[in-house]
Order: C-alpha cells, then structure tokens, then sequence
C-alpha cells in the first residue's frame, strides 16, 4: 500500500465549489455598499430564475436584431438592464444613503425601498457606478454559495 501525497488526500467536493443557497439566489443577501459604509443593499443573484425569465421576455422583440448580429442601441439595453435589476435583483435597501428631496420643503427625507424608487435611481445616469456596484455583487457567486464546512466560510473573507 502506498501512501498518499498530501496533494492526493485533497479532496475535492462538487457541492464545495458549486452549491448555492436557492433561498437566498431568490430572497437575496444583505451587502454593504463600497463606497458608503453604514449604508446596505439586499440584492438576488443575478441569473436567478425570476431575473432570467424577465430578461428573456423583455429581449424577445429584439431577437431578431440578435440574431442577425446586430447591435442592441445601448438606451434599449440599459433599459431592460435597469427594469431587470429594480424588479428582480434589487430586493431592499436601508442606511442613510437613501434619501430623497421633499419638492414642497426641499428637505431631505428617508426614500422607502421600492423597485419604482430602485428603477429611478438606476436610470439616473450619473449613479452609474452604483449600478455597476449592484450588478458586481449580484454576480459574486461566492456570496451565495453554501459551505459545508465553517474553514471553507472562512477561507472566503481572507
């Protein structure tokens, strides 16, 4: 009998490297945005099958334009982008991040999680980089993974 190197007893686990939390692809997770510390965003995976079959529907008439290798105009693929994301993907917020201005006094005041309010803010042009931030963690694949020992947990915040 031979013994085995320490690379062979290395094992691997399909379920280690792949498995996702279904519950949480769907209901979403709870992040800190980068770039504003005390302020959170609860997003879905993005892929998920609520987000799949929007996207899917909304890209319909333009399947044709696809498949003849033609290029989507960029405000019509923002568009979905930005529908697909507030509808599905973007599930909540919280912090003191997300305000709006009172028209009639002009004060600031808290704005309420809502995918119409989440569409708004995705469509302002100048908060790009917050939906770019949205799309990263939506697609950050080890946030929703489920680990099935606590060292592998641990091993993805180092």
């Amino acid at each position: 009998m031979t013994k085995k190197t320490e690379e062979e007893k290395k094992v691997v686990n399909i379920f280690d490297a792949y498995e996702i939390d279904l519950d949480k692809e769907v209901d979403g997770i709870e992040e800190e945005l980068d770039l504003l510390p005390g302020s959170f965003i609860t997003i879905a995976r993005f892929g998920n099958p609520e987000c799949s079959t929007m996207m899917e529907r909304l890209m319909k008439p333009h399947q044709n334009a696809l498949r003849a290798k033609r290029k989507i105009p960029d405000e019509i693929s923002d568009n979905i982008m930005n529908k697909v994301l507030a509808a599905t993907v973007w599930k909540g917020w919280r912090g003191p991040a997300f305000v709006a201005r009172d028209e009639e006094t002009g004060e600031t005041v808290p704005l309420t999680f809502s995918p119409k309010n989440a569409l708004q803010l995705l469509r302002i042009k100048s908060l790009k980089l917050l939906r770019d931030e949205i799309v990263t963690k939506a697609r950050a694949e080890d946030a929703f993974k489920i680990f099935q020992d606590e060292e592998a947990a641990d091993n993805l915040g180092e």
